[in-house]
């Protein structure tokens, strides 16, 4: 069968580097493929006729408060007004900037480049805080060793601009609200948030560009397996620096490596993954084969915490930052599954397995179950053994053997449904190139 166009272009242009969202404490580089190609004039649906998602408002309250910082984080409202509505004394994007704002930006939206039409476009989901100093026994801010100042309300209100924000004021909101939103939901679907539950008070750190890539300012985002931290940097915006903090999908991505981390055994979180290359001695971020490799699936794993958070939003990664709405080329299950991307052609293309590519390959299992279950209203079932089959699995697990795990929780936690859900699993692995037993 010949290649698609996207695949095509994607295996045209597999050697251009750029960044990763990286679970190590260190930013490593990986390789993407065509970016340019898949960003959204004003005012269109994408490439698959997706039409820019219209984010629901809370179906509980309309004014929400939250009666401490360690409360649970309720969904943010719709108010268009929000910036000058006294009812609200926190105003954000939904998932973030770009899915608010409906279109890509001209200029970029950031520190440097926002205008005041912009902050009035993406600052309109709203929730009433207290004004005592931020932080809970979930997460701590941290902005030491920075030129950064920590947020504080001021006059009793959280509303600042993103135009002119060189304290990364609203950034640091932005992360504080999802990671706790995050803990909030997942808790509530699935049952736990093994990172909130084993970290207590993990550190949530901003940095500024520190180093450059190719060229440019940049520093990663990262989940540290050391210290548990979760860092924060830019991604180069055009002559700016998009700050991934500001963007919902990639906050949830590291803790969504977070809670992976810290729902496995303490012997086998910082485990050497026997799947993975070696290359002079050393071992490389490369699976072993297109059965993937227990590193490709803590990225994959991670992703799918973002689309579960965000239901509504398509399943990208980074729109914000990469200033299109399919962000990181792919890293979006719908769009590999139309363009029919298996794992063989993502361990190909990505010169023999780099792991983030090969991760895709297992959000795209998880997703294609998920989806269908979230079409029928049962999308719960399965978040309760994703979250589940988190804790049973090891680091000697590839994507076939993870099925096993799959398997063992669908039975012990949704007898009743089990057989269904296993055939569409196995569909799902059929679907993306890989055998079962």
């Amino acid at each position: 069968m010949s290649a698609s166009p996207r695949q095509k272009t994607s295996a045209a242009i597999f050697g251009l580097a750029v960044v990763v969202l990286a679970y190590q404490n260190c930013g490593e580089p990986f390789k993407a493929g065509d970016f340019s190609s898949k960003i959204l004039p004003s005012g269109v649906v994408d490439a698959r006729g997706r039409e820019t998602p219209t984010p629901s408002t809370s179906p509980v309250d309309t004014k929400p408060e939250i009666a401490n910082w360690d409360a649970a984080f309720p969904k943010l409202v719709k108010a268009n007004d929000c910036m000058t509505n006294p009812e609200y004394n926190l105003c954000l994007p939904w998932r973030d900037p770009l899915t608010t704002y409906g279109q890509r930006f001209t200029p970029g939206y950031t520190v440097a480049s926002a205008t005041d039409a912009q902050d009035s476009a993406v600052l309109i989901y709203g929730m009433k805080v207290p004004t005592t100093a931020i932080g809970n026994q979930n997460y701590t801010i941290d902005v030491s060793g920075t030129t950064i100042t920590k947020v504080a309300a001021a006059n009793n209100s959280w509303k600042y601009n993103v135009k002119g924000d060189t304290s990364r004021k609203v950034a640091q909101l932005s992360m504080f609200y999802v990671v706790n939103y995050q803990r909030t939901y997942m808790t509530e679907r699935t049952g736990t948030f093994y990172y909130a539950r084993a970290r207590a008070g993990a550190t949530l750190r901003l940095k500024p560009y520190i180093a450059t890539f190719q060229g440019q300012p940049f520093e990663n985002a990262m989940f540290s397996q050391t210290d548990g931290s979760l860092t924060f940097g830019f991604w180069r915006q055009g002559s700016d620096t998009a700050d991934f903090s500001l963007d919902g999908s990639v906050i949830a991505h590291e803790a969504g490596h977070g809670n992976f981390h810290y729902a496995l055994p303490a012997a086998s979180r910082l485990a050497l993954d026997p799947n993975l290359k070696r290359q002079n001695g050393q071992v490389i971020p490369y699976c072993l084969t297109i059965n993937g490799c227990f590193s490709a699936m803590h990225e994959g794993i991670a992703d799918i915490h973002s689309f579960i958070l965000y239901p509504e939003a398509p399943p990208s990664i980074a729109p914000y930052v990469m200033n299109n709405a399919e962000g990181f080329d792919m890293r979006d299950p719908a769009a590999n599954l139309e363009a029919n991307v298996t794992s063989t052609s993502l361990y190909n293309g990505s010169g023999g397995g780099e792991i983030h590519y090969m991760g895709s390959a297992y959000a795209m299992i998880w997703y294609q179950v998920w989806k269908k279950a979230k079409d029928a209203g049962a999308e719960k079932d399965i978040e309760k053994i994703f979250s589940e089959h988190l804790a049973d699995l090891s680091p000697s697990d590839t994507f076939i053997t993870a099925f096993d795990v799959i398997e063992t929780n669908a039975n012990a936690l949704v007898p009743a449904k089990s057989a269904m859900i296993l055939t569409d699993f196995r569909a799902a692995y059929t679907k993306v190139g890989l055998t079962l037993p």
